[in-house]
């Protein structure tokens, strides 16, 4: 069995790097009483500088460090909010430096900071200007909704962050209250997010913990309190504000989605952070000096490496049968303070895997995670960096009801899309693991799906020379012209697929045995799919000029830009189809209210499918240029020839 080679690859999990801090910092509702922080420290806290982007519920954070500098000018803070990177003048007496913005934009979601290389290169480049001392970004509503996966990966790239830019420090922070208390998806990440900061000795600005309570240390997460301190009985800021009618801290100001009292607590915050980040150790005696010469924080020793290599092996096993899985992938990712571990395999008949990863230096953190076609993905968390011995039992997938499978590519009928191609050229119909048959002439068009409604796809063609629609094993009928588009379906929630036309000169949609109608223009792509999730395709459009998608008797909504890809799918299994377009140039999948990510380069064609069989569609990309089928978090193979056309979908 070979050895896998080191090779960069991101995954789910998220590396470690040597921190300069001894210990986490934790910023929450604790750190609000600037009375007890040393003034030493909050001058020094002063000559750092920050770079800061959010979009407006992080804006509370700088309300309220601009509102307490109006109360006492001692708190003093110049920031420069700017599509261009750039802090403010130094101001004598010094004030704490921020820049306000990640270019070319100042309203920056997780696509602008760390989402996706578009974001990564923005934010590594006002990094790289070597103007900042620590970087921090907030988040909006995203936590509530973000899958765990996600979460990860917003540890991994700012991690990454740290280890690109080891002379800086990188701040993480918690998503703000929904009301869905401690039983909530967003409180479960939270704590994702809290757990990763207190391990691996980060920074974090506890955004959730500084409103869930009030100055008094009442806790309301469990009364269903949200970003505007709501909660089941009223209103926790203006009831604490009316019982304490002179404290500075419900003096108003402007605060984005929130009280006044909020934001005033998270500005004090921010300060008692800065001056931990300047050295103060946090000790809460108002006569608390500094050790050792000033402004020069105790240093952390380095630690003494004695390299080895990172190897991790075992097998991979069906948990049902307990037999081998051949062909399973395995990869391995993680870090150390000083090395980054990385390395995979594919099993061989006996299921084994063996993979040598990079240099070691002593304990890190890391995982070692196993796909197969069919099965749920298994993870595992590793410790050591020398010898980890794992074995994994992947579940097989229980295969859904036939009606999602219709237009999944499911050639079998085993609830699983299947990797699969046609080469126009020759006719070729190629299927992976299951068949290889000719069908078909240079110039035809596939058109598979599951026209008898049995739960599995037939090979089709439409041939627009003629109009005729040919599907194998089944039937011959003419129907349509070379005007026309082949966009077969099902739009009458039989279970089977219909054959339909798309004229792109007038919008003429014919769905055979159905209807005629007009929809759309000539410049318009059809993009039928199930958005309303009763089990049939909906009428619709896009149009790539404005980022109109038009869906006939539901919608009309903006989403998308010039030569963007329509790929309506259910990506969140909810049982519709979301709109969601496939950004070529930059391979950026958009899915409208779930989620963004790059996946893919210029030229790959998108191909979302169901791979696992979790009902839940995989953003996946195939290469014609090498073959290449690359499935987002699962796995990748080679099937196929440059200009094959995949007929997965």
């Amino acid at each position: 069995m070979k050895k896998a080679a080191a090779v960069l690859v991101q995954l789910f999990f998220f590396s470690v790097v040597f921190s300069a801090f001894p210990q986490a910092i934790i910023i929450d509702h604790t750190c609000t009483d600037l009375s007890r922080i040393p003034q030493y420290w909050l001058e020094q806290a002063k000559q750092l500088t920050l770079h800061y982007a959010h979009t407006s519920h992080g804006s509370q954070v700088t309300s309220g460090v601009l509102n307490l500098e109006s109360l006492d000018t001692y708190y003093s803070v110049a920031i420069r909010t700017s599509s261009s990177e750039g802090l403010p003048p130094a101001e004598d007496p010094p004030a704490l430096r921020i820049y306000d913005g990640n270019p070319p934009e100042t309203y920056i979601q997780p696509n602008d900071y760390w989402e996706g290389a578009g974001a990564w290169a923005r934010t590594t480049s006002v990094a790289a200007t070597g103007n900042y001392d620590f970087s921090m970004w907030s988040w909006c509503g995203q936590v509530s909704y973000y899958s765990s996966t996600q979460i990860n990966d917003y540890l991994y790239r700012l991690n990454q962050f740290e280890n690109e830019f080891p002379g800086m420090r990188f701040i993480y922070m918690t998503g703000h209250l929904d009301g869905g208390g401690s039983g909530g998806t967003l409180h479960q990440q939270n704590e994702m997010i809290r757990n990763y900061c207190r391990n691996n000795n980060k920074v974090l600005f506890d955004f959730a913990d500084i409103e869930r309570y009030d100055p008094g240390g009442v806790d309301y997460l469990d009364l269903g309190a949200d970003d505007n301190c709501d909660y089941d009985n009223g209103n926790w800021a203006q009831e604490w504000c009316a019982a304490h009618s002179g404290s500075d801290l419900c003096d108003a100001c402007s605060c984005a989605h929130s009280q006044s009292l909020n934001c005033n607590l998270k500005g004090r915050a921010f300060w008692w952070m800065m001056a931990r980040l300047a050295g103060w150790s946090g000790e809460t005696s108002p006569t608390a000096t500094p050790t050792g010469p000033p402004g020069t924080p105790t240093p952390t020793p380095t630690p003494v490496c004695s390299p080895c290599q990172v190897e991790a092996r075992g097998a991979v096993y069906d948990s049902l049968t307990l037999q081998p899985i051949e062909g399973a992938f395995v990869e391995l990712t993680g870090a150390d303070w000083q090395h980054e571990w990385y390395g995979n395999d594919f099993t061989d008949q006996s299921g084994d895997y063996w993979i040598l990863g990079g240099s070691c230096c002593g304990a890190g953190t890391g995982s070692i995670r196993a796909g197969a076609w069919g099965y749920h993905t298994g993870m595992e968390i590793i410790s050591s960096c020398s010898s980890n011995y794992i074995d994994f039992q992947l579940d097989p997938v229980t295969p859904p009801p036939p009606f999602p499978a219709i237009d999944r590519g499911d050639y079998n009928g085993d609830g699983t899309s299947d990797v699969a191609i046609y080469r126009g050229i020759t006719g070729l119909w190629a299927i992976r693991g299951l068949t290889r048959v000719y069908y078909g002439f240079a110039g035809d068009q596939p058109v598979s799906g599951d026209y008898d409604g049995d739960g599995t796809c037939e090979i089709g063609v439409y041939r627009s020379a003629s109009g005729l629609w040919a599907i194998r094993g089944l039937t011959r009928i003419y129907f349509g012209s070379s005007l026309d588009d082949p966009v077969p379906g099902d739009y009458s929630g039989s279970g089977q697929t219909h054959p339909a036309l798309f004229s792109k000169g007038s919008g003429r949609w014919t769905l055979k045995d159905l209807s005629t109608f007009y929809f759309g223009a000539s410049e318009d792509l059809p993009a039928p799919s199930d958005y309303d999730g009763d089990e049939r395709k909906d009428v619709a459009i896009f149009r790539q000029s404005s980022g109109l998608w038009a869906v006939r008797g539901l919608t009309r909504i903006y989403f998308g830009k010039a030569g963007d890809l329509p790929v309506p799918c259910d990506f969140d299994g909810d049982g519709s189809d979301e709109v969601a377009i496939f950004r070529e140039e930059s391979g950026l999948w958009a899915v409208r209210g779930i989620t963004r990510f790059y996946f893919g380069r210029n030229g790959d064609a998108p191909v979302p499918a169901d791979f696992n069989g979790d009902s839940i569609r995989d953003g996946t990309i195939f290469r014609s240029s090498s073959g290449l089928w690359a499935v987002r978090g699962i796995t990748r193979t080679y099937y196929g020839l440059s200009g094959d056309i995949p007929i997965t979908r």
